[in-house]
């Protein structure tokens, strides 16, 4: 309603327009194309659901419409249909879209297999949230991705000494070298049950196991490797991010530990000078391709000199 009443607006973002229901708040701009906006998002590929949810006031179970991909259309033909959209925007221009290339951006997946003390802590972790005979296939909705989590973090310590390898390998080509990773602190595997005291029922937490959080352990693998010049960048690091960033960007730390949700936006650690090509490693996969994509863009960047 605001967009509508204003006299004019200017839509800015920093971040891919990932969700359908984005086409909303850029009205405005004529994206609906003389359609409503059912009819619009129909025509994209998409189709009107119900979906139940459980209002956290109430805890009663309620139903909402929600915009969801359409099945009868394929994911290719829907992407399609929603880029020559905003390429139509973009030739009429009510839109300005920044899209780098990504040619010679080589991208490879390192497999790590697991050691055998690796999946049995894995058996241990699906056996302690109730799989029947430690079949994971057995739980259901919020208890199986609560597991699974869970098996995904604690899978992050074996990755630390074939990251150490490939960090050397890159650093010995004359690279830096960017690594993300998931945890920062200490990560347990525990649940919140309800026993039974003198005084009542009480709620405590069972914990099966815990581990050092990544950081730590792969910045001192990096260390007892002969690695020494390293920054952070995190929620819980020591040195301000300003100064971690500069002091990577400069040369002076080749490798920079960082978290996409703090190193993955808003940062630039390109090489603007171009005699210290980057290399990032990505110790376990975001969820999101969005933020995986933006994890890469923060050092595959535009050459400055080439923006007017």
């Amino acid at each position: 309603a605001a967009n509508r009443r204003a006299k004019a607006v200017l839509f800015l973002s920093a971040t891919p327009a990932d969700k359908p229901q984005h086409i909303y708040y850029l009205e405005r701009i004529g994206i609906m194309e003389g359609k409503s906006s059912a009819e619009q998002l129909r025509h994209l590929g998409m189709t009107l659901v119900d979906v139940q949810y459980r209002d956290k006031d109430t805890q009663q179970i309620r139903t909402q419409k929600v915009w969801m991909p359409d099945q009868t259309v394929s994911d290719a033909e829907r992407a399609r249909r929603f880029t020559e959209l905003f390429d139509r925007m973009t030739e009429s221009g009510a839109m300005i879209k920044r899209e780098i290339s990504l040619k010679g951006v080589d991208v490879g997946i390192v497999n790590v297999n697991l050691p055998p003390e690796g999946h049995a802590l894995q058996d241990e972790i699906v056996k302690f949230f109730g799989a029947k005979n430690g079949d994971i296939r057995t739980l259901r909705g919020p208890l199986k991705a609560i597991c699974l989590g869970n098996m995904r973090r604690q899978q992050e310590p074996f990755k630390v000494a074939p990251t150490v390898l490939l960090t050397q390998r890159e650093l010995a080509q004359g690279r830096q070298v960017m690594i993300f990773v998931s945890r920062v602190n200490e990560s347990e595997v525990g649940r919140n049950v309800t026993v039974m005291t003198p005084f009542g029922p009480q709620k405590v937490r069972d914990v099966l196991m815990s581990s050092e959080g990544t950081v730590k352990l792969l910045r001192n693998a990096l260390k007892e490797a002969g690695i020494e010049d390293i920054v952070e960048l995190h929620g819980e690091a020591d040195e301000d991010a300003l100064v971690a960033l500069k002091k990577f960007n400069d040369g002076k730390a080749r490798v920079c530990i960082a978290t996409i949700e703090s190193g993955g936006t808003g940062i630039n650690a390109d090489d603007t000078v171009g005699n210290r090509p980057r290399t990032i490693v990505v110790v376990t996969a975001p969820f999101g391709a969005t933020d995986a994509v933006q994890a890469s863009g923060r050092i595959w960047r535009p050459r400055r000199e080439s923006i007017s």
